[in-house]
C-alpha cells in the first residue's frame, strides 16, 4: 500500500509539522496539571540537577541579603528576656534606629555572611530534593497536595546546614561577635552537642514551613490566568512563607531561645521547661514576640527567593 499521502490536517488549517515546539521548563515549576495535560507533562525532560541546585542557592542568598535588617531585629525581638539586645520589645522603626544607634549601619546586616554561608545550601537543598521528588514520584506528591516532597527537603537540609543556623542566630543575637569567633567559641566550648542544640525545635519549624511554602506554590501557580509569572510567583510565594511562618512562629521562638541559651554560662534547660516558663512569665504573647518584623520580612524573603528561581531558571534555559 502507498503509505504517503497528505499529511493531517488540524481546525486550523495548519499541518502538525507546523506546531512549534514546546519549550522544555524545571520540573519545579511544573506545578498542578490540569487533567488534560497528564501527556505534555511527562514529556518534558527534567532540568540539570545543577542548575536547580545553583539556582535555588542563589535565589536564597538574594532573598536573605535584601531582608538581612528585619531578621536580625526578629532574633533580637525572640531572644530579648534572654539577651540585653537592642530593638527587643520595640516596635520595627525604633528597633532598627536602636540597632543602626549602637552599631552602626553594618550591624542591621550582622550575621549575613554566616546566613548565605547558611542559606546558599539549605536553599539549594530544598530545591533539589523537591524537583526530585516530583520526578520520581509524581503520584505521591500529587495526592499530598505536594506538602511531602517539602517536608522530606526540610529533614535533609535542617540536618545537614544546622551548625551553621546556630552560629548565625548566636551572632545576630549578641554585639561585638564574628561569624568565625561565634563558629569557633561554639565549638570549643559546647562541642558537638553546642552545635546541634534545639535541632529537635528546628526539625518541628523548618519541615512544616518548607512543605506549607511549597505545597502551596505548587497547588497556587497556573490558576491566576495570564498573569506574569514573575508577578505570581511574587504574590503566591510570598503568601506560602507568611501562612508556613505564622502557624511555626511559636516554636520558632523556642527555637532561637535555646541556641541563644547554649551560649550562656548560666543553667541550660530543657524545651519543655523553657516553655512553662515563657508562659508564666509572658504568657502567650511571649511566643508570639518578634510575629511583627517576621512577617514584614517573610512576605518578600520568600517572594524574592521564588522569583529569582524563576528568572534564573528561565535565563539558563534559553
Amino acid at each position: 500500500k502507498n503509505r504517503s499521502g497528505p499529511k493531517p490536517q488540524l481546525a486550523s488549517n495548519r499541518t502538525v509539522e507546523d506546531i512549534p515546539a514546546v519549550r522544555p521548563c524545571c520540573a519545579v515549576h511544573l506545578m498542578q496539571p490540569r487533567r488534560g495535560d497528564r501527556a505534555e507533562t511527562k514529556l518534558a525532560p527534567p532540568p540539570s540537577a545543577v542548575m536547580v541546585l545553583l539556582s535555588g542557592g542563589v535565589a536564597g542568598c538574594l532573598a536573605k541579603t535584601f531582608t538581612a535588617p528585619l531578621s536580625r531585629l526578629t532574633i533580637l525581638s525572640q531572644t530579648s528576656s534572654l539577651l540585653a539586645g537592642p530593638g527587643g520589645g520595640a516596635s520595627i522603626a525604633t528597633g532598627l534606629k536602636n540597632i543602626v544607634r549602637q552599631g552602626g549601619l553594618r550591624a542591621l546586616w550582622r550575621g549575613n555572611a554566616l546566613t548565605c554561608l547558611h542559606r546558599f545550601p539549605s536553599s539549594s537543598i530544598s530545591f533539589g530534593v523537591v524537583d526530585c521528588c516530583w520526578q520520581l514520584c509524581p503520584e505521591c506528591s500529587r495526592c499530598s497536595s505536594g506538602l511531602l516532597p517539602g517536608a522530606v527537603a526540610g529533614c535533609v537540609s535542617t540536618a545537614l546546614c544546622y551548625p551553621i543556623e546556630v552560629a548565625r542566630t548566636r551572632c545576630m543575637a549578641r554585639d561585638g561577635t564574628r561569624p568565625h569567633e561565634s563558629v569557633a567559641r561554639t565549638w570549643q566550648v559546647e562541642g558537638l552537642r553546642g552545635v546541634y542544640r534545639g535541632v529537635g525545635m528546628a526539625f518541628a519549624v523548618t519541615v512544616p514551613s518548607v512543605s506549607i511554602s511549597f505545597g502551596i506554590v505548587r497547588m497556587m501557580s497556573g490558576r491566576f490566568g495570564d498573569v506574569s509569572p514573575f508577578v505570581e510567583k511574587f504574590f503566591v510565594g510570598g503568601a506560602s512563607g507568611v501562612a508556613a511562618s505564622v502557624l511555626t512562629f511559636p516554636m520558632d521562638v523556642l527555637r532561637r531561645r535555646m541556641q541563644v541559651m547554649g551560649s550562656e554560662t548560666g543553667s541550660r534547660r530543657m524545651v519543655s521547661e523553657e516553655a512553662c516558663m515563657l508562659w508564666r512569665s509572658e504568657g502567650v504573647r511571649g511566643f508570639f514576640r518578634g510575629l511583627g518584623p517576621e512577617v514584614v520580612k517573610v512576605f518578600p524573603t520568600v517572594a524574592i527567593m521564588f522569583v529569582a528561581f524563576e528568572w534564573m531558571e528561565r535565563s539558563i534555559l534559553r
